[in-house]
């Protein structure tokens, strides 16, 4: 008599990440919108030339007067890096709605949502003749200087972000006649 070996049907052994997946769905959601959620929020907490620009456009009577083409000298700059600046940004505003910005108290709180944002303070001059407000602000991030400079009069306004390499600002500063010259 033979033994007969019974045989047992193979039975595939599941994959238990099999259909994981789908559980696992909710909690990639809500670390994707976390992530996403933080990003935009320090975006828009050092995006300070966007902040002021909105700041004085929602302002009534003011108008941004951007030159033309901004995008392409941008875009230059960004690619020559002329005295070692690596960007520039620039917004002009026109209107009577100024003049109530450039007023002491308005123009503080602006520049105090300019420090709030990291920036530091170098200079702030006031024009007790024509009302001129000019302040100077800097940050430096990740090995690039950037410098914010806020003009604000009765009918005009200016902001221009310029970022540089910080090597190149201490040069501006050991070798100032040198640097005019070579602008001229």
């Amino acid at each position: 008599m033979r033994h007969e070996e019974q045989r047992i049907p193979s039975r595939r052994l599941r994959n238990p990440w099999r259909g994981a997946w789908i559980a696992l769905l909710p909690i990639a959601a809500i670390v994707l919108t976390v992530v996403v959620t933080q990003a935009a929020a320090v975006r828009a907490e050092a995006d300070s030339f966007g902040s002021l620009v909105r700041t004085l456009t929602s302002q009534h009577d003011v108008e941004v007067t951007t030159p033309p083409m901004m995008w392409l000298a941008r875009l230059v700059v960004k690619a020559a890096q002329p005295e070692g600046v690596t960007d520039v940004r620039l917004a002009m505003f026109e209107g009577s709605g100024l003049s109530r910005v450039a007023g002491d108290e308005s123009f503080g709180k602006l520049l105090q949502k300019v420090a709030d944002q990291g920036w530091s303070p170098m200079v702030k001059v006031r024009s007790r003749k024509s009302g001129e407000l000019t302040a100077v602000h800097a940050r430096q991030q990740g090995g690039r200087l950037s410098l914010l400079v806020v003009t604000i009069n009765r009918r005009e306004g200016v902001i221009v972000e310029a970022t540089v390499k910080p090597e190149t600002f201490s040069q501006w500063f050991d070798q100032p006649r040198q640097i005019a010259r070579r602008m001229h």
